[in-house]
């Protein structure tokens, strides 16, 4: 870092924290099965969704066609509707624990945001993980800063020196295995759905790396809401797929259902069971294991 930077750290008595967005503190998809299930309190996927908030942007990948919304539990039937009609409509989980986590690490860190998304989608998360700017103000960079779409560098932020920075990611091939690195575990509420700005990076490569060369950059053709990736995963529809393939599983094999079986009086048509089978989760615990071990970080050195 130069100097500047690294005098205002050290008077803050912090060391810098940067932070990746997919899977490792949100999970995010476009499938609208999500907004099916959010219209549906009876749904029993629908207590995990409450905390769902849903994004748009226009069919040109950059304007913000709706700001981020909360769902009403009191007007269901509104959440993610409106904004363009040629739009691409996110839904984002937010990793339990998750305002408590930035929280304690802001008092022992500088947060910095590096994603591999867009700047307009950068911008949407953000406003819905800091909405009052306090834990990452403008310290955020994207994809379309970045000048790579296959790696992250963290010369990008601090050219000089990174002895006082550490890392939270869920890839760390990405980072080329920096030593600087805190490996998370992938977070994927939305079941069967991974990262939603991956596809052009590739499957995650082992956590020890080959002696063999990274490949060459090149430039992707993901340009927005509608690139092919996305388009796919809309229409495929995965997490009504996942559960199709978990009913007919349950059914093969006659395991009991996840949900109390109905009265006689209360059975539903067959047409009807797809919307009764409990799907989503809240049950991940990984941000306390993480932030249990960037409390008592020791592995990146200090140099004043």
């Amino acid at each position: 870092m130069d100097t500047e930077d690294t005098k205002h750290l050290i008077e803050q008595q912090k060391l810098a924290l940067i932070v990746d967005l997919d899977q490792t503190i949100i999970h995010v998809t476009v499938d609208p099965t999500v907004k099916e299930w959010a219209h549906d309190p009876h749904n029993p996927n629908w207590d995990a969704l409450k905390d769902v908030v849903a994004f748009q942007l226009g069919a040109d990948g950059t304007t913000v066609s709706h700001q981020p919304e909360r769902l009403d539990p009191e007007k269901v039937k509104s959440f993610a509707t409106g904004g363009d009609e040629n739009g691409c409509w996110y839904y984002v989980k937010l990793r339990p624990g998750l305002d408590e986590f930035l929280t304690t690490l802001a008092s022992k860190y500088e947060l910095h945001v590096y994603t591999m998304g867009t700047r307009s989608y950068a911008d949407c998360i953000c406003r819905i993980v800091d909405p009052d700017g306090h834990k990452f103000g403008a310290r955020i960079l994207s994809r379309d800063e970045n000048g790579s779409d296959m790696q992250k560098s963290l010369a990008r932020l601090f050219p000089i020196s990174t002895d006082m920075v550490v890392i939270i990611d869920d890839r760390a091939d990405v980072w080329s295995w920096s030593p600087n690195l805190i490996k998370v575990e992938p977070y994927e509420f939305f079941v069967g759905i991974g990262d939603i700005n991956a596809a052009h990076l590739g499957p995650a490569k082992p956590l020890v790396p080959t002696p063999t060369a990274p490949p060459a950059d090149k430039p992707s053709d993901m340009q927005g809401p509608q690139s092919k990736e996305l388009q796919e995963q809309i229409e495929a529809r995965p997490l009504k797929r996942k559960l199709e393939e978990a009913l007919e599983h349950k059914k093969d094999t006659g395991a009991p259902s996840t949900d109390p079986a109905p009265k006689e009086s209360e059975a539903q048509p067959e047409a009807e069971v797809i919307e009764e089978e409990l799907l989503l989760r809240n049950d991940d615990t990984e941000l306390e294991l993480i932030e249990a071990r960037c409390i008592s970080n020791g592995t990146t050195p200090i140099t004043i």
